[in-house]
């Protein structure tokens, strides 16, 4: 690449991968401290296919000219200059990295596929290097297409992998991962991840079904663990995702309050009973303190019941003993 010096104004940034909208308050300090260390890279028509953030930066800062790289090569070429500088990015969504993770093996292997004298130069990269530091590439393309893949989408998926996990620390296993879930994960997925509305782990999961059921189990597992959510997959897998979804839909739904209300009944009760079962008395100061305790969450909980119409008054409490306010002095 070439470096020039151009005017700010006459570079274009219609493209798709530059990020424009982010804060570069930061980057404005330390190019005004330091000045710009990293030149942005343009093509021969002045498009900026790498620098959107220290663009805005210099462009806030006033800067009427800047150092520029000039890049050479086709259109494959240069939109793999643009990803590769997103892949290094820290504040790109998961969900982003993935799409460029995917894109950039794309273009790795439309570009050996183009290239023949450059198949045979990654060829040699790869053999020389150590038996246990080669990259692993799945020997199929999926469910859908089951086959061995031709020589040199192996070679480009060894080279796109190794040039990664040099760039971004990421290792073999988590970059085929990423692309993976990219291309499995339906619309839908992608969206309630962005929003924070399921982990890596339950994408993971439901990646397993088709992009047409996923739509259908989001729903089901969004207050879900990611083991719940695997034993929900496996039993979609089985018998349907229609025989899932009818047999949620017939669950009690409980809030997350009421769940943790149930955990906290469960426990007290296994401590009482174990209590009652080994014979053991606790001292008169600690059944002070618990008769207390007790009688706020009864008292509590006698309303939490009697407030709603399904249940009648002091439900589930032992006779004689209704609300709180009927015995203002049996906690005291």
């Amino acid at each position: 690449m070439s470096l020039e010096f151009v005017k700010l104004s006459d570079i274009s940034v219609e493209n798709t991968y530059l990020r424009l909208d982010t804060d570069v308050s930061d980057l404005e300090k330390s190019i005004g401290a330091l000045g710009l260390l990293s030149p942005l890279v343009i093509d021969s028509e002045n498009l900026l296919l790498a620098g959107g953030r220290r663009y805005s930066a210099l462009k806030n800062l006033g800067h009427e000219k800047v150092w520029v790289k000039r890049a050479e090569g086709d259109a494959l070429e240069k939109e793999l200059v643009s990803i590769d500088e997103n892949l290094v990015r820290k504040d790109l969504e998961k969900v982003e990295l993935e799409a460029n993770l995917r894109r950039a093996k794309e273009l790795y292997t439309e570009l050996l596929n183009k290239q023949q004298g450059k198949a045979m130069e990654v060829a040699k990269e790869i053999e020389a290097m150590e038996e246990s530091e080669k990259p692993i590439v799945p020997d199929s393309k999926g469910d859908d297409e089951k086959g061995a893949l031709p020589e040199v989408e192996v070679l480009a998926s060894q080279k796109f992998v190794k040039d990664v996990s040099e760039k971004t620390g990421m290792s073999h296993r988590q970059i085929f991962q990423a692309i993976e879930r990219d291309e499995k994960a339906s619309a839908d997925i992608k969206g309630a991840r962005v929003r924070g509305e399921i982990s890596i782990g339950h994408t993971n999961e439901v990646i397993k079904l088709p992009k047409k059921d996923q739509k259908h189990m989001l729903p089901l597992i969004k207050d879900k663990t990611v083991r719940e959510v695997r034993s929900l997959v496996k039993e979609a897998k089985s018998q349907g995702i229609d025989a899932v979804v009818e047999r949620c839909s017939r669950e009690r739904k409980y809030s997350k309050e009421a769940k943790n209300l149930q955990k906290l009944f469960k426990k007290a009760s296994q401590i009482l009973g174990g209590l009652e079962l080994e014979g053991i008395s606790l001292d008169h100061e600690s059944l002070v303190d618990l008769k207390k305790d007790w009688g706020k969450t009864y008292s509590l909980m006698s309303k939490l019941l009697n407030n709603e119409e399904d249940f009648p008054p002091n439900v589930g409490f032992p006779p004689g003993q209704g609300h709180i306010e009927e015995n203002p002095n049996a906690y005291q």
